[in-house]
């Protein structure tokens, strides 16, 4: 068996896990639950509760959920935030603001 990693799961699969068949959401629905089937751990941060909350489907609130019990989730403080030099990257504006959106999931790989 593969050895359990901590992971950080962006907000836009949580999104697509919801009830419906199509491909995006069965997909996000199986890579939850092999999380869970394989006993891997979450990265977790006030920053991605914030945005899990927002758009969080029932399967995801209910896999967090059961996450939570099973003392899956690590809580991760983001000391040190990343500062990315998006203007050396030949970013769009659009790209630099997403980037920036998600920082913080880069901080919370960091964290760990």
């Amino acid at each position: 068996m593969a050895k359990a990693r901590t992971l950080v799961v962006d907000t836009n699969v949580f999104r697509a896990a919801g009830e419906s068949e199509a491909p995006d959401s069965v997909a996000a629905r199986e890579l939850l639950e092999q999380l869970r089937k394989y006993r891997h751990q979450i990265a977790w941060c006030d920053e991605l509760d914030q945005e899990f909350w927002k758009h969080a489907s029932k399967f995801s609130s209910t896999w967090l959920k059961q996450m939570v019990s099973q003392r899956r989730r690590v809580d991760c403080t983001l000391e040190n935030p990343l500062h990315l030099p998006c203007q050396e990257c030949g970013f769009t504006e659009d790209e630099k603001r997403e980037a920036e959106k998600d920082r913080f999931l880069l901080d919370c790989c960091r964290s760990r």
